[in-house]
């Protein structure tokens, strides 16, 4: 037994959580009749099977380790889990296995008599914990949401971005290999006449924390507002005056014509004499344009958002931040007023008065002012280099 629990503490010593939990554990029966001094007997060897998980270096891969006692003469261990199967030597007493994170992994372990037949079996469940690796599909946040991870990973390829909504993230490991978080993307603008988004709420808090993060908590600019759209036709026009009504006579040799009433517009008919007998009347003028239509508002610039940072051990970790609220967009301009109408018709011979052409309509109104955005608060606690500031 002294030879079991040496091989824990050496186990416990390179793992950064020490031992993990296993469901549905039974208690420890050390005072069980069935031990002897040395070993233990296949039917209780259940109650000291102890499983630890440790991260390795590598994102998402955790080692499994298993240890237990000695069993008696002649017993020997099967281990199995899904595909996976092996038979330890009798004087083996450990057992270790890489894995993915974020699972629960059974683990069915036989005891086989020195006829391979077996004598007990019971199983062992392992949680593994959960990484987080930002990578292109898993680098944004399209909802509030609270993470609980083990370890975070930021590298220079990607940004994580939280697009605005609250974000908490608890984690005992971050790992920033020149690591960017943002809210937005530098220069983000909203749509036009819409309000830019504010930067919302960022928590980071992490146990320990190493390499070069920065976290940009921008506002999202404003939109511009639409300029007031044209008339796409001038105002109505007005109609054409009357072409009146001529009278006529012959005068001379020759002239066969009996006097007559005719309407002409141009009469210069040799050898007859016209006159006006009535005058059309007058045409109308052209409709005045109607006002320009007025431009869109601006929309409001964001907020810059509130950014809290809490790390234990920071020693071999450099942060950077930024606050930048977002600006209000540009107004609208008033659209062009509409053109008037036009007189339509000209002055010919006993026709009435053309009409004026109608006046274009003024310009729209500009339009509304948008407010910038508000500055957040900004707090930064790092324990190991006793730094507690709020901004």
């Amino acid at each position: 037994m002294r030879q079991y629990f040496a091989v824990m503490a050496v186990l416990c010593l390179f793992l950064i959580n020490g031992c993990a939990e296993i469901e549905n554990e039974p208690a420890n029966n050390s005072g069980s009749e069935n031990l002897t001094q040395d070993r233990v007997s296949a039917q209780s060897l259940s109650d000291y099977v102890k499983a630890q998980v440790q991260a390795t270096t590598k994102p998402e891969k955790y080692m499994v380790y298993f240890a237990w006692p000695k069993i008696e003469d002649g017993k020997r261990i099967r281990i199995r889990q899904e595909q996976m199967q092996l038979i330890v030597q009798p004087v083996q007493t450990t057992f270790s296995h890489e894995v993915t994170h974020n699972q629960t992994i059974t683990y069915t372990f036989d005891v086989l008599d020195s006829n391979s037949k077996v004598e007990s079996t019971f199983s062992k469940q392992v949680k593994i914990p959960r990484d987080f690796v930002v990578r292109a599909g898993q680098s944004e946040f399209l909802e509030d949401q609270k993470l609980n991870i083990k370890r975070l990973f930021i590298s220079s390829d990607i940004p994580l971005r939280t697009n605005g909504h609250n974000i908490e993230i608890i984690t005992d490991e971050l790992i920033a290999d020149k690591g960017i978080i943002e809210t937005f993307p530098e220069g983000t603008k909203a749509a036009n006449s819409i309000d830019g988004k504010s930067a919302g709420e960022l928590i980071i808090k992490s146990k320990s924390a190493i390499g070069q993060l920065k976290i940009f908590m921008r506002g999202e600019h404003g939109g511009d507002g639409l300029d007031g759209a044209p008339y796409g036709s001038r105002a109505s026009d007005g109609a054409a005056p009357g072409s009146g009504w001529v009278e006529c006579s012959c005068q001379g040799r020759g002239c066969q014509l009996s006097v007559q009433k005719l309407n002409l517009l141009e009469t210069n008919l040799e050898p007859m004499v016209c006159t006006c007998s009535e005058t059309g009347s007058d045409g109308d003028n052209g409709a005045n344009g109607a006002n320009g239509r007025d431009g869109g508002r601006a929309g409001n610039g964001g907020d810059s958002g509130s950014l809290k940072v809490e790390i234990i051990d920071g020693t071999a970790f450099l942060l950077q931040t930024e606050s930048k609220i977002g600006f209000a967009g540009r107004p609208g301009n008033g659209g062009p007023g509409q053109a008037g109408g036009i007189a339509l018709g000209a002055k010919t011979r006993c026709s009435g008065r053309v009409g004026r052409n109608g006046q274009s309509g003024n310009p729209g109104i500009k339009g509304a002012e948008g407010i910038n955005g508000k500055q957040g608060l900004t707090c930064v606690y790092i324990a190991t280099e006793g730094k507690n500031d709020c901004y």
